[in-house]
């Protein structure tokens, strides 16, 4: 998955946990965070192609009930990647 996303999401009208829940259900969803600030939620997503994280960002994700706002940065260089506390619950 040579392809990394950060990816934005405003919501209206669902609860952030229900959006969050449809997010699992894509397999290259691979973090999911409700932060605070100009969005509800930021996603990391990843993909094998162009054309596949084109779908993604534009028709897949957007197309899920009650996200308004979809606002994407591609990872050019990922200088670190480090998770040493494991998985979040």
């Amino acid at each position: 998955y040579p392809y990394t996303a950060l990816v934005g999401i405003r919501i209206r009208g669902r609860t952030i946990d229900e959006v969050g829940q449809d997010l699992l259900a894509i397999p290259e969803v691979f973090s999911i965070l409700s932060v605070i600030g100009r969005n509800d939620l930021e996603i990391q997503v990843v993909a094998r192609d162009m054309a596949t994280l084109n779908g993604l960002l534009t028709e897949t994700i957007p197309q899920i009930d009650g996200i308004v706002g979809v606002e994407s940065a591609l990872a050019m260089n990922i200088v670190k990647y480090d998770h040493p506390w494991g998985r979040f619950e």
